[in-house]
């Protein structure tokens, strides 16, 4: 447990760096539309997580994590847009397939 908080905690410190760049580029910080970019926000933090648990070392463990991780940012997002509960339950079925395969299609980030 003490691993998972320290890797999510890397992926929320680049994401926020990440966030940082974005307010820099875009008139500090000003957004037009917020949502978007918190929920930008969110899934970059999720994408990093999927980079840096994405090693061959533990792929058992990490594949659960994966998915917990993927199905709090599909609804978080998902609350984030006020959507209903068919629409929460959609995304955290499409956050767990993500973070299912997210070994796969972080290599390519």
């Amino acid at each position: 447990m003490k691993k998972f908080l320290i890797e999510l905690g890397f992926a929320v410190g680049f994401g926020a760096i990440l966030l940082f760049s974005l307010w820099l580029r875009n008139s500090f910080p000003m957004f037009a539309n917020w949502r978007v970019e918190l929920a930008g926000f969110m899934f970059c933090v999720f994408a990093v997580y999927m980079v840096i648990t994405g090693d061959e070392q533990h792929p058992t463990r990490s594949c659960i994590y994966r998915m917990l991780v993927g199905i709090g940012t599909g609804i978080a997002i998902a609350i984030l847009y006020k959507l209903t509960l068919e629409g929460v339950l959609i995304c955290a079925i499409l956050g767990a397939i993500l973070g299912l395969i997210g070994g796969f299609w972080a290599t390519f980030l």
